[in-house]
């Protein structure tokens, strides 16, 4: 009888080992997409971002070009150096915000599941192995997906800082402009 208990035991340790790694594998699949989601939210918002810059190079380019002759002389007055200038700063920071942009949204490499060890541990292994596996793959993909989020928030970070700069330098190029076009 006290056999019988003994194997019971180990029995039920071995089980509650396997319901614990459930309940981890569990949060920690729950965990990575949400890591994931917010990935992808950023991402959308990035390219959201990138679009509006693209479409600010545009117009700017255009103001430019369309006001070169007002701008450009052998000798410019005050105003048209400071327009310049202004312009200058501003397009310099806008392709920098661009760029920043543009690498965040570059896509990275991001892991892929390993369904061939996985597959093969699910059918060698035992449960409570075969859970661990997967636990600690994905805790190292939820890691590089952190990275990954961090990095693109640093970089769109630095993008909004460029922003700042290249909304003032427009602004003050478009109040030189109109000014030489009043006078």
């Amino acid at each position: 009888m006290e056999e019988v208990n003994r194997v019971s035991n180990i029995i039920d340790e071995y089980e509650e080992k396997i319901a614990r790694a459930t309940l981890l594998y569990q949060y920690k699949t729950s965990r990575y997409q949400d890591f994931l989601e917010t990935l992808k939210n950023l991402e959308s918002n990035v390219l959201k971002l990138f679009s509006s810059l693209s479409i600010f190079v545009t117009v700017f380019v255009i103001i430019i070009r369309y006001n070169t002759g007002v701008l450009l002389h052998v000798a410019p007055s005050p105003a048209q150096a400071a327009a310049l200038t202004a312009a200058g700063v501003a397009f310099v920071t806008l392709c920098s915000a661009w760029s920043y942009v543009f690498r965040a949204v570059a896509s990275a490499n991001r892991a892929e599941f390993p369904l061939e060890e996985v597959d093969d541990d699910f059918h060698n292994e035992d449960r409570e192995r075969t859970l661990s596996l997967l636990i600690n793959w994905y805790s190292a993909v939820i890691k590089d997906v952190e990275v990954q989020y961090n990095a693109k928030s640093l970089l769109v970070g630095k993008a909004f800082n460029d922003m700042i700069f290249t909304g003032c330098g427009f602004i003050v190029f478009a109040v030189f402009i109109y000014f030489i076009n009043i006078a």
